[in-house]
């Protein structure tokens, strides 16, 4: 083994340990917040970018929401109907679901979800 790739196995080692470290917090924190009736879950403020933009070439809307932190997901609520077209460069998967009579949603969820 060359000095390079011996480097680029304690990385990789440390890489794995620090994301194995992560896991576990994370599990323990999932566990502290059901168990404990009281606790909040608290993230710190992050900016979020959007868009929606009326394409007047094919009479449609273009909605893109930007953010610091992974989005999980994204609720589209409206009191009339509505048609969602799907794009390529879009990386959600749809999802709809029951809700208010009323009201029409659609949930859009990460794929990585």
């Amino acid at each position: 083994m060359t000095f390079f790739e011996i480097c680029k196995s304690i990385q990789r080692n440390e890489v794995e340990e620090i994301q194995r470290r992560l896991m576990q917090t994370r599990e323990r924190y999932q566990e502290a917040i059901k168990t404990n009736t009281h606790a909040l879950s608290t993230i710190r403020e992050f900016r979020v970018n959007d868009r929606f933009e009326l394409n007047r070439d094919d009479a449609t809307y273009n909605l893109a929401i930007e953010s610091e932190i992974p989005i999980d997901n994204v609720l589209l609520q409206c009191d009339v109907i509505l048609d969602i077209l799907d794009v390529e460069k879009n990386s959600a998967v749809m999802s709809f679901s029951e809700c208010d009579p009323k009201v029409d949603s659609i949930d859009f969820c990460s794929a990585e979800n």
